[in-house]
């Protein structure tokens, strides 16, 4: 930025230099200031417009300062008289929008992102947070899923990691854009399907750009599960736990999926993962819930494989060895090997290895 506002001014002050030096060889003193008059009067615009756009570059720098140090309020102060001497600035434009995103001010939000867009149509990262913004702030999801279809169908010049990143996101926040509109229409079971199929597509064309993505795998998965595509569904649920094993959401929905299809004793494996990941984190009313349905498929393994069978299969979970579990200053300290095992249990789904 200051280089910006050194170069400016060097370019102004050579153009001064080489003109007055024409006109210093070619007239008296006072044909000189006649002309420096007559200059003045003429490039009065262009003149100014520098000097605006140097103490805008200026207060942006200021406000950058502001923004990087959670200064909000001198940020946005600051962003707002750059605008008004420099309205084409579209970066500022886009910060002050991320500030009022921070203040929940969605509307100012909103307005900001698409003013900076209109001075720069191909600002992706702008129109992904638009799109963001007028779906989760604004619930207008039509129009969101517009914007991510801008995004998705421009073509960069570029094909760099952050150009493929962008297109990634906006595929996925269309992927979830499109799961909200099917849930608004869930009075409509046809449209309703509809907006999930294109769903599972935004979430497919992300796995394009970025090939291993928990969140992607997971609501992938999830929306096979809701369209009633059980083998696309175990697909992606087994690729998002095999990605992050900790995450007790995909273990609870895997466990879902599967006891709908009979996999009582695979269901159970997976509840009393997403359990005892919920127990480690101290959250006690999941933790209640996972255990209640829990409880309740295994009635339903009993019922079906018979008690016997349902524990010869429970005496296969994950057991430990004395010297792998040890009291350090009265805290229980696991080695790691056990540990490495443990992440190993996790990922672990018979039902995934047999596929």
């Amino acid at each position: 930025m200051i280089d910006l506002i050194i170069q400016i001014l060097l370019d102004i002050a050579t153009f001064i230099t080489k003109t007055f030096k024409l006109i210093i060889e070619k007239l008296s003193v006072a044909g000189f200031v006649a002309v420096v008059v007559l200059m003045i009067f003429f490039f009065w615009d262009f003149l100014k417009l520098q000097a605006d756009h140097i103490a805008a570059y200026y207060l942006i720098e200021k406000g950058d300062n502001a923004y990087r140090n959670a200064q909000y309020i001198d940020a946005i102060s600051n962003y707002q008289r750059a605008l008004r001497l420099y309205p084409e600035h579209y970066i500022a434009r886009y910060n002050l929008g991320n500030i009022y995103v921070a203040y929940e001010d969605y509307e100012q939000a909103a307005q900001c992102y698409e003013e900076a867009l209109y001075y720069k149509d191909d600002f992706l990262k702008a129109r992904i947070d638009f799109g963001i913004i007028l779906a989760d702030g604004l619930k207008r999801i039509d129009d969101a899923i517009e914007q991510y279809k801008i995004a998705v169908n421009s073509r960069p010049l570029d094909l760099s990691k952050g150009a493929k990143q962008d297109k990634a996101i906006a595929y996925y926040n269309m992927g979830l854009a499109y799961k909200d509109k099917s849930l608004l229409l869930g009075y409509d079971k046809e449209k309703s399907r509809e907006a999930l199929e294109n769903a599972a597509e935004s979430y497919r064309n992300s796995l394009r750009f970025r090939k291993e993505n928990y969140d992607t795998f997971y609501n992938l998965a999830l929306t096979y599960q809701l369209l009633g595509d059980f083998e696309n569904s175990r697909k992606y649920y087994c690729k998002a736990i095999n990605m992050q094993p900790f995450n007790y959401e995909a273990h609870y929905n895997f466990a879902i999926l599967l006891s709908k299809k009979g996999h009582y004793f695979e269901s159970v494996e997976e509840l009393e993962k997403a359990g005892i990941i919920l127990d480690s984190k101290g959250d006690s009313y999941h933790t209640m819930f996972v255990y209640s349905v829990l409880n309740d498929i295994s009635q339903r393994a009993i019922l079906k494989q018979g008690l016997k069978s349902f524990v010869e299969k429970s005496d296969k979970h994950l057991d430990y060895k004395p010297d792998e579990i040890q009291y350090v200053d009265g805290k229980v300290v696991i080695s790691d090997k056990l540990d490495k095992r443990i992440l190993e249990n996790m990922k672990s789904c018979q039902i995934c290895k047999d596929k």
